[in-house]
């Protein structure tokens, strides 16, 4: 993630061919994992300073050894899952709809 933003990875996705069905662009899911040269607390302040400018809002966050960040956006969640590890940090982002909506 150095040098790279939340916007700079969302436009790289969007450059994706998606089957037909699988989502595009808002309505997409999935999982991303990331590994970076930053600490893992400054990819959490990173991701919860950043999420909210793409309308993503939060719901809950924990920061430990393991940090949890977790976004609502419309009829979807997303759950980042960010870690320590020898060089830097590790990161899951989950994307999947809400609960409850069918």
């Amino acid at each position: 993630m150095r040098g790279v933003g939340a916007s700079d990875i969302c436009r790289h996705l969007r450059h994706l061919g998606y089957p037909t069905g699988w989502g595009s662009d808002e309505n997409w899911f999935g999982q991303l994992f990331f590994i970076s040269e930053l600490d893992a607390n400054d990819v959490f302040a990173y991701f919860k300073e950043h999420m909210p400018d793409t309308g993503w809002f939060l719901i809950m966050e924990q920061q430990t050894k393991q940090s949890f960040l977790v976004y609502e956006k419309d009829n979807r969640v997303a759950i980042l899952n960010i870690s320590r590890n020898k060089r830097g940090s590790k990161a899951t982002m989950a994307v999947g709809p809400r609960a409850g909506l069918n």
